[in-house]
């Protein structure tokens, strides 16, 4: 796994890819606000974590999903998108694909553009959610895992079956 940190923020302006037997995922550690411009792929799990107080942070630091953002691992338990933000949420603008995507904020809430598209066979929140989370893109989700949300409701479009799992 390759891992980059900051203090500040983190802005992605040139396309990323991690592939290969060498390299299993990515993880972004931010202390403030993680912008994804140009597209991000991989084999292996892909982690945005911003708003990190212990590299420096506020506690504010929010997540721009701008460009597609895609893994597909190699290895059972591999393939997951892991976004989690401070109290200034999630904007997704555009689409995430992979097995599992798993989606937490300490606030501000998750966004999507209609524009925008989940492709995943589980869609969950490790930590939960503070705030509204707004899904009204092209969703493909198979089903949905534990994903609590606390101060805010959740609406979901879906293009297919979806199961729900508590």
């Amino acid at each position: 796994d390759v891992t980059l940190s900051a203090t500040g923020d983190i802005d992605i302006n040139s396309a990323l890819a991690f592939k290969g037997t060498s390299v299993d995922g990515f993880t972004l550690l931010a202390g403030g606000a993680i912008a994804v411009n140009q597209s991000v792929s991989g084999t292996g799990n892909i982690v945005l974590d911003s708003g990190l107080t212990a590299l420096g942070g506020s506690g504010a630091g929010g997540i721009t999903v701008g460009a597609a953002v895609a893994t597909t691992g190699t290895k059972a338990g591999d393939d997951a998108i892991v976004l989690s933000a401070g109290s200034a949420g999630i904007q997704l603008d555009s689409n995430l694909s992979a097995s599992v995507v798993d989606l937490s904020t300490t606030g501000g809430g998750v966004t999507q553009a209609g524009t925008a598209g989940i492709t995943t066979g589980l869609l969950q929140s490790s930590t939960g959610v503070g705030g509204a989370v707004a899904l009204p893109g092209a969703n493909a989700i198979g089903s949905i895992g534990a994903f609590a949300v606390t101060g805010g409701g959740l609406q979901l479009t879906d293009t297919g079956t979806l199961t729900i799992t508590t």
